[in-house]
């Protein structure tokens, strides 16, 4: 909730001027400054050493993380779905505004095994039901590898332009037996 607010101090959802009634009538702002003071979801002895291979930056958090990555598994996905980067603070774009799963960046952990970012879109794609004519849009920072069309003979940006507002160019294809559709 207070990553779509974006107040520059958590104080601010208590102050007269800056309230947010959803969250300061929830509960005192010193309580909340308390239990976030003395929240913590493991073991810190468990916290495996830098050098290790296996090792989690997002470790103190990941527990919670996991909880709530689990709990948005469980809504039932849209037809239609978007597969976008964000820096927190985070609003969820899609048409209902539901965020379905996401992947907690930490910085680079292994070698990519497509590129970094088509191996993320590859991820967050595992947990979309299969055969069900689901629709997957991303921006063009997030191609996946059978999506790097050379040769598609598109119109370029200054053509659509000078069509005016809303003009679109398209090429389809079928890529195992799965029609792929480029937008521009």
């Amino acid at each position: 909730m207070t990553g779509i607010y974006g107040f520059p101090q958590q104080r601010s959802y208590w102050t007269n001027s800056t309230r947010v009634e959803s969250i300061a009538s929830t509960m005192s702002r010193d309580r909340f400054l308390e239990i976030k003071k003395n929240l913590h979801v493991v073991d810190n002895t468990n916290q495996l050493s830098q050098n290790d291979p296996n090792y989690d930056r997002a470790f103190k958090v990941r527990p919670l993380l996991n909880i709530i990555k689990n709990n948005f598994r469980k809504i039932q996905k849209e037809e239609q779905l978007c597969v976008d980067e964000q820096i927190i603070p985070f609003k969820a774009d899609s048409i209902s505004g539901i965020c379905y799963d996401f992947i907690f960046y930490t910085g680079k952990a292994n070698e990519p095994q497509y590129g970094f970012c088509t191996d993320i879109v590859l991820k967050l794609c595992e947990t979309i039901p299969k055969m069900m004519n689901y629709k997957l849009y991303f921006d063009n920072y997030l191609l996946l590898f059978h999506l790097k069309l050379t040769n598609l003979n598109m119109k370029d940006i200054k053509s659509l332009k000078e069509g005016g507002r809303g003009s679109i160019d398209y090429r389809i294809t079928q890529v195992d037996g799965v029609e792929l559709c480029a937008t521009r």
